[in-house]
């Protein structure tokens, strides 16, 4: 659920699920915002988005295309 209404500028984006706690990814950072983790999940194509899967793809500021997986996972589909 995303409440658009309360949200403002640099507020993160995390990752929750109804039956996970933090080895399930629960809390992570997907994002700066909405609008980052979409930019950045496109550049990936979408993968996931199950956090066993999405979470590879995980760096600090969140879904990170630029790291070495993303790069590697970006040539399979993508010429650059």
């Amino acid at each position: 659920m995303m409440d658009n209404n309360h949200a403002t500028d640099g507020q993160e984006l995390s990752y929750f699920m109804h039956d996970g706690g933090p080895d399930d990814g629960f809390g992570a950072v997907l994002g700066q915002n909405f609008e980052d983790f979409i930019d950045r999940w496109t550049q990936l194509a979408f993968v996931g988005p199950e956090f066993w899967i999405l979470g590879n793809f995980l760096g600090t500021n969140g879904v990170d295309p630029d790291a070495e997986l993303g790069k590697n996972f970006r040539s399979w589909f993508f010429a650059e």
